[in-house]
């Protein structure tokens, strides 16, 4: 029941249809979409870096 009630909370994520214009704009929007998701990738990696350093000074401050 658990699992149910997870799912039943979770955002959905809408599908968004692709159009068929060309591979041109395809390929634009599929470079678009592969560096807004290297972008993010690096904000979490340099986030965990940050907390994991701060960790360490409070550590090191007791």
């Amino acid at each position: 029941w658990r699992m149910n009630v997870r799912k039943a909370l979770s955002p959905k994520k809408e599908i968004v249809p692709k159009p068929a214009d060309g591979n041109e704009g395809n390929k634009l929007d599929d470079d678009d979409r592969m560096l807004n998701e290297m972008e993010e990738l690096t904000r979490i990696m340099e986030r965990k870096k940050k907390r994991a350093k701060k960790l360490l000074v409070k550590r090191r401050a007791k």
